[in-house]
């Protein structure tokens, strides 16, 4: 499950992923959040305030559709953003 807190500590969203998360990372430039799975990496897009606002106004900060990539044969135990990049290991 991965779940998105506010800076006052209360829950804001949460996203069923129906398996572990093994290792996450952000991307700053790009606005995205990058979750290690077991054999699987998925990239969500946060929501800024004015595309919440456009789309009802609700409190989502990511995206619930989620771009899956299925290249490692392993837990991704390791991910980082760096120079607008994700790289991933595992």
């Amino acid at each position: 499950m991965l779940i998105a807190w506010a800076a006052g500590g209360k829950m804001m969203q949460r996203i069923q992923t129906n398996a572990p998360i093994y290792s996450l990372a952000y991307n700053s430039r790009r606005q995205q959040l990058m979750a290690g799975y077991n054999r699987c990496v998925r990239v969500f897009r946060l929501i800024s305030a004015e595309d919440a606002q456009q789309h009802g106004g609700g409190s989502d900060v990511l995206e619930r559709r989620s771009v899956p990539c299925a290249e490692h044969v392993d837990v991704v135990g390791c991910i980082v953003s760096a120079e607008g990049r994700f790289y991933s290991a595992g």
